[in-house]
């Protein structure tokens, strides 16, 4: 009977007055503040073409489309290696680390303080190593001094096995999961590893969107870690989500409607590549990378996606960015999200929220 209320259910979100007036908001400041695009306009256009144009090394450009992590570490001059970490649960995740880079060798007797990268929402460690060159955060750390330790969350293309041999990614038990046991068995078992690797307690932690809410739930729900995070840089953090993007509000307030339905089809796996192949053709990163395509429809799913940002925007890596995101996940953690934003919205706080719709 709920899944047959859906479609009013929308309807209704659409068009209550609350959702109008944002809509209203929403056109006012585009007209306060016209730099603020949906879309590439004529002069991106050139300057896409013109980054294109002024590519210090085309042949690395072409090298780096494809590449795994190690495999893009090891083109680029950097040591990497993979390290398999076992969750309790029974997850095998691999991350990869850079113990030392040509710029900030080893040095006997200097211990070098390690940092964890963690990534967001369908996506993976590549997420810091989209420049083609050592531009990239995780590159920069390992210049500066770090051991840099690249973490790839259970089921994206790196972290994909289990113990258990019955759990197969055909299994949709595999995939019942979301960013709360990211939170209390991924981190946990991540930073134990490093601390055996390194013997040191306490590490740094980046964590961009997703990880930083898989980091706010492991302080809360495993408080005996707090210790060991020295300090954390939070990117974009996907904590708050009461004001979420104005679209996603219709969908976000009936979710509890369809997360069955939608956990059935997919039998809670999310094929995000699948996505942008439908708009771009087969291999996305491929097409995105040649400037025809990034200088056109490349560049505008981008913007679509995370907005439009284009004076900051390194067109030649929109290829790149494709590798990364989106990418294989679970709908269970989309649906946690959007369950999130909905409780939010209604003047509910994170805290409770993962005790109540965490994972039993």
């Amino acid at each position: 009977m709920k899944s047959t209320l859906l479609p009013l259910q929308v309807l209704l979100s659409l068009f209550s007055p609350s959702l109008r007036q944002r809509f209203e908001d929403s056109a006012t400041w585009d007209k306060e503040y016209p730099e603020i695009r949906w879309a590439l306009s004529n002069h991106d256009r050139r300057e896409c073409h013109q980054q294109f144009k002024d590519l210090k090394d085309p042949q690395l450009h072409w090298d780096l489309i494809g590449l795994t992590i190690d495999e893009r570490l090891t083109r680029l001059g950097y040591p990497v290696e993979r390290i398999n970490v076992t969750t309790e649960d029974g997850y095998i995740l691999g991350i990869y680390r850079i113990p030392f880079s040509p710029k900030s060798p080893l040095v006997e007797g200097v211990v070098k303080k390690s940092v964890v990268l963690g990534h967001g929402l369908l996506a993976n460690g590549l997420s810091y190593l989209q420049q083609g060159d050592s531009r990239n955060l995780a590159m920069i750390l390992a210049d500066s001094g770090f051991d840099v330790y690249i973490v790839n969350f259970r089921g994206n293309s790196y972290s994909q096995g289990h113990i258990n041999p019955d759990m197969t990614l055909d299994n949709w038990k595999y995939w019942d999961f979301s960013f709360h046991e990211m939170g209390i068995f991924d981190l946990p078992a991540i930073i134990e590893t490093v601390t055996d690797i390194t013997k040191q307690e306490s590490m740094y932690y980046v964590g961009h969107s997703m990880a930083s809410t898989a980091l706010t739930v492991m302080l809360s729900e495993r408080p005996e870690y707090n210790r060991r995070i020295a300090t954390a840089f939070l990117l974009a953090p996907a904590i708050f989500l009461g004001h979420m993007g104005l679209y996603a509000q219709p969908f976000a307030k009936s979710v509890n409607y369809y997360q069955y339905t939608l956990n059935n089809l997919f039998a809670g796996r999310m094929d995000g590549d699948r996505i942008a192949e439908v708009l771009v053709g087969s291999f996305p990163p491929n097409r995105c990378s040649t400037e025809k395509f990034a200088c056109g429809i490349c560049s505008n799913m981008f913007y679509l996606f995370f907005g439009y940002d284009a004076p900051q925007t390194n067109y030649t890596t929109i290829g790149q960015f494709f590798e990364t995101y989106p990418v294989t996940g679970s709908t269970k953690t989309l649906i946690h999200f959007l369950q999130m934003s909905a409780l939010l919205q209604h003047g509910q706080y994170f805290c409770s929220i993962t005790r109540i719709l965490g994972s039993k």
